[in-house]
């Protein structure tokens, strides 16, 4: 079980850092770490970027790292262009390979600096293969473990042919998976726990690989 915090939010108003995102009080982020420990809960601190690099986006949360419980998410959906010419959400968002494997090490360095020894999931959300691009060049660290979380609402034939797509046999020999499942969003009935697994079809549609994160929102 996991709390999934949204740490940095976007917003189509720029703020008084002109990043374009509204960050969670530590207090409030601490909290939840603390009472997830006493309750044996993991807690990802997600980013949805705005106008920043994920490598940038990442360095607030990197000391929340020294709590073993703690893990990061990454969402390019809401990044914008360096040109600043529309907010986040106005058009899909995205991020290149190397955008990813500079975030991974600097999470990775500092691990290694204050000699963190659990290895962390750096979770990558996208509901389109677009999102995330050049994948074939993206890097696995040793005290990282990389998933890819798709986590698009909408139709459930249509969210499972996209997870098939995205997320490949060969991809699956390095990078672990998730599926999100939208309670207001999705198409009703939702998936049973069977159907998310891979266990039952949809029709004639099946999820081919059964995801190890499942997250509902």
């Amino acid at each position: 079980m996991a709390f999934h915090i949204i740490h940095s939010l976007a917003t189509k108003d720029p703020g008084i850092r002109n990043d374009y995102l509204l960050n969670i009080n530590e207090k409030i982020i601490l909290k939840y770490i603390k009472r997830a420990k006493k309750e044996n809960f993991e807690v990802i601190l997600d980013v949805q970027l705005g106008v920043k690099t994920a490598y940038e986006a990442v360095k607030p949360l990197l000391k929340y790292l020294k709590y073993d419980n703690v893990h990061i998410a990454i969402d390019p959906e809401f990044k914008i262009p360096t040109h600043r010419r529309y907010p986040p959400e106005k058009y899909l968002g995205h991020i290149f390979a190397k955008d990813l494997n500079k975030a991974q090490k600097r999470i990775s360095n500092y691990l290694k600096k204050y000699k963190l020894k659990n290895k962390r999931k750096v979770i990558v959300h996208m509901f389109h293969p677009r999102m995330l691009r050049n994948k074939h060049k993206v890097e696995i660290f040793k005290n990282i473990q990389l998933v890819y979380n798709i986590d698009g609402h909408g139709r459930n034939k249509m969210k499972i042919r996209i997870y098939n797509e995205i997320y490949s046999k060969d991809i699956s020999e390095k990078i672990i998976s998730g599926f999100k499942i939208f309670y207001r969003n999705d198409q009703k009935p939702l998936m049973t726990p069977k159907q998310i697994l891979g266990m039952s079809q949809i029709g004639k549609t099946k999820i081919l690989i059964k995801p190890y994160y499942i997250n509902y929102h």
